[in-house]
């Protein structure tokens, strides 16, 4: 028996509005079964049925072409040479991949943040003894620098570490599913 479904359902079903599903049943083309439902199979089957009318007809204007199926694998073959060059760009260490950059500035950034919140702390002993701004702004003033020196820190070659190890865990074949025992 075939599943009863909604207006709405169908509708989202099918990817349009309830106001157009309304027209294709006025128009007899999409089946009612009864007041808000329709049958799912029979409602399905009308719909690629009208749908391939509807491409056929606009071939037959001009105003679409049938798939190319030469010209779809040479796009892909295209799309897959570029992807095999940004992933040989990434492994060489010539280019990084964009989360890695984003995850370790993010660590980098978190670390001179906690440094920089901890200059009071540090430096409140030191400059409790100064009586001298000059010696209080020094002494501060290198706190402030050893913290933002730590945003320098940038090393490349922990992201192509990274951009490596997850290229690994890409190509890396899915493990066999158990089998299950009788």
């Amino acid at each position: 028996m075939s599943k009863q479904k909604s207006t709405g359902e169908l509708a989202g079903n099918f990817g349009i509005t309830v106001q157009h599903l309304n027209r294709l049943v006025d128009a007899g083309i999409i089946p009612k079964k009864g007041r808000n439902l329709f049958d799912a199979d029979e409602s399905i089957q009308a719909y690629v049925k009208h749908r391939e009318e509807e491409v056929r007809k606009e071939y037959d204007k001009g105003a679409r072409t049938l798939f190319d199926f030469e010209e779809e694998k040479a796009t892909k073959m295209h799309y897959d040479a570029i992807r095999s060059k940004v992933k040989a760009d990434i492994e060489s260490g010539q280019s990084h991949e964009a989360t890695a950059i984003t995850e370790l500035m993010g660590q980098s950034i978190a670390a001179t943040r906690a440094r920089i919140l901890s200059i009071p702390n540090s430096t409140a002993a030191t400059v409790a003894d100064l009586s001298d701004a000059e010696a209080c702004r020094k002494v501060l003033s290198e706190a402030c620098r050893e913290a933002a020196e730590q945003l320098a820190d940038y090393d490349p070659s922990a992201i192509v570490g990274k951009a490596r190890k997850d290229l690994l865990k890409e190509s890396e074949p899915e493990p066999e599913p158990d089998a299950v025992k009788k």
